[in-house]
C-alpha cells in the first residue's frame, strides 16, 4: 500500500519483468503470473480461447495442462459466450474477468495483482478475493496492491508500506494500515502544511475521533464520527465559511457546510481548530473514504485555500451491521452508492416494505 506515486505499480511491473530496474537485483523463486492493467498479456486480435493458451505457454505450461484447466477458467470468468470472439471486442470488465481467471487458475507459484480489480463489479471482486485466499491457502504467494484498505485487511496477513519508492513499513497488516491512514491524514511532505493562496493561513494537521474522543481511523456504520481540523491564521480573518465533506472516488457523500447553514465563526486568528461531528455515520462498510475541506472569505466567493483532502479513514463491518439482510448484500455493497438511509418499497398488491438502517440489526418490516 502507499500514496499515489509511491512506486507500487512500478515495483509490480519490475517483478513481472514488464519493466527493467535501473539498478539492483530481483531474486524470484517460482513461476509468476500477473494482472497489472486491463488487457495486459492479451493479444487483441486473438480470441479469448487463444489468449488462454498463449498465457499458459508464456508461463511454461504444456498444452494438456492448460486444456485441463480451461473449463474452470471459462466458468470462473463468465465469458463462455464470447470465448471465440477477439479480445479487442471485450469490455474492460470482461478483460479483467478473463485476465484474472487465467492468472489465478494456471497455478503460478506467485500471483501479482494490481488495483485492476476495481474495474470489475462488486460480486466479481468478492469472487476474486475468495480465489486469492484459496490460492494463498495452497502455499502460494499473492502480491496484492490496492487502495481499498478493507480488501487489504481481509486478504493479507502481512503488509508493506511504500513511500517515495522506499520501504517505509513492513509488519502485520492491521499495524501497517493504521500507520498508512494516520500518515494520509497529514500533509504529504512533513513540515509543509496546506496553505492559503496568500500564505497567511494554513491547516497544520487533522485528527479523526470516535464517540469517546479517541483518535481513530476505522469506524463502523451508525457510530459518531468527528473530524477536527487544526489551523494557524497569521492574520485575523473575519466571518469565514468552512466546509468539510466525506467522499470516495471523487464523489462527496455527505458534508457540513457553513455556505449552506450560515453557522460560521465571527473571527479567527492564531492557532485553533474547527470540529465537525456527524452523530451517526451513514456510510456503507468495506470501503475507504477521505475527508476534504475548503474555506472561503466573508464574501462567500473567494477561496482561502484550494479544496484539499485532509484525512483518510475506513468504514469496517458487514452489510448486516447496516441492517441489510439479503444473502448477497455483502457482494453488492460496492455497486449501490455510499450512503445508508431509510426507504420504502411499494407493491401493486398494496403491501409496502420499509428499510430502516440501525445499529440494533432489526430486520426491515412489512406493513399494509
Amino acid at each position: 500500500i502507499g500514496r499515489n506515486g509511491a512506486g507500487k505499480s512500478t515495483l509490480l511491473k519490475i517483478l513481472s519483468r514488464v519493466t527493467t530496474q535501473s539498478e539492483g537485483r530481483i531474486k524470484v523463486k517460482g513461476r509468476i503470473a500477473s494482472l497489472l492493467e486491463v488487457g495486459t498479456g492479451f493479444h487483441p486480435d486473438l480470441t479469448g480461447r487463444e489468449n488462454i493458451y498463449l498465457n499458459g505457454a508464456i508461463l511454461g505450461m504444456r498444452k494438456f495442462e492448460i486444456t485441463r484447466k480451461l473449463d474452470e477458467i471459462v466458468d470462473f470468468s463468465g465469458c463462455a459466450r464470447y470465448l471465440d470472439t477477439p479480445v479487442k471486442r471485450y469490455s474492460s470488465g470482461m478483460k479483467v474477468r478473463l485476465g484474472f481467471a487465467v492468472a489465478a487458475h494456471l497455478e503460478p507459484e506467485i500471483l501479482i495483482v494490481d488495483e485492476v480489480l476495481a474495474v470489475g463489479d462488486a460480486e466479481f471482486q468478492k469472487k476474486c478475493i475468495g480465489k486469492m485466499q484459496d490460492v494463498a491457502g495452497h502455499g502460494r504467494t499473492i502480491l496484492f496492491v490496492s487502495h481499498n484498505m478493507a480488501s487489504i485487511q481481509h486478504l493479507c496477513s502481512r503488509c508493506l508500506l511504500l513511500k517515495n519508492g522506499m520501504l517505509a513499513h513492513d509488519a502485520p497488516t492491521h499495524e501497517v494500515v493504521q500507520a498508512h491512514l494516520k500518515e494520509m491524514s497529514m500533509p504529504e511532505d512533513e513540515g509543509v502544511h496546506i496553505q492559503s493562496f496568500d500564505k497567511k493561513f494554513s491547516i497544520t494537521h487533522t485528527i479523526l475521533r470516535n464517540s469517546q474522543g479517541e483518535e481513530c481511523t476505522s469506524f463502523k456504520p451508525g457510530e459518531p464520527f468527528i473530524v477536527e481540523m487544526h489551523y494557524d491564521a497569521q492574520e485575523p480573518i473575519e466571518a469565514p465559511y468552512f466546509w468539510m465533506a466525506l467522499a470516495s472516488s471523487g464523489s462527496s457523500h455527505l458534508s457540513g457546510s457553513m455556505l449552506l447553514d450560515g453557522l460560521r465563526p465571527d473571527r479567527i486568528h492564531g492557532k485553533g481548530f474547527i470540529r465537525l461531528r456527524f452523530d451517526e455515520l451513514p456510510l456503507k462498510p468495506q470501503n475507504s473514504y477521505f475527508v476534504k475541506a475548503g474555506m472561503r472569505y466573508a464574501d462567500g466567493k473567494t477561496p482561502v485555500f484550494p479544496t484539499s483532502e485532509i484525512s483518510f479513514f475506513n468504514v469496517v463491518g458487514s452489510a448486516i451491521e447496516c441492517g441489510f439482510h439479503s444473502p448477497i448484500a455483502d457482494a453488492c455493497l460496492g455497486n449501490s452508492g455510499g450512503i445508508v438511509f431509510p426507504y420504502t418499497w411499494e407493491f401493486s398488491d398494496g403491501t409496502k416494505s420499509r428499510f430502516s438502517p440501525n445499529k440494533n440489526l432489526q430486520i426491515a418490516h412489512q406493513y399494509n
